[in-house]
């Protein structure tokens, strides 16, 4: 699953990480795969947990690996990561 780059920058930046969040920015495509958005923030220290609740959304587990799922949002301009 994809969402936009500027969902991940905007999601690091309101939860306090302007300099991860800028470093996304440069380093992302856009769009993002949700894999590489939870690589990329393992790799800045954050893990998988807090960057899916820093997203708006819950983890689903139903393999080893987590799934994700996600919402639109504001009139499908805008993606977050959901149960």
């Amino acid at each position: 699953m994809e969402v936009r780059k500027q969902v991940v920058v905007d999601a690091l930046r309101s939860r306090g990480f302007p300099q991860v969040a800028n470093e996304a920015w440069r380093v992302l495509p856009d769009p993002v795969d949700l894999d590489q958005v939870v690589e990329f923030a393992e790799q800045q220290g954050i893990s998988r947990d807090e960057l899916i609740s820093e997203m708006g959304g819950s983890p689903l587990v139903s393999e080893p690996r987590l799934r994700y799922r996600v919402k639109l949002a504001g009139g499908g301009r805008g993606a977050r990561l959901a149960r």
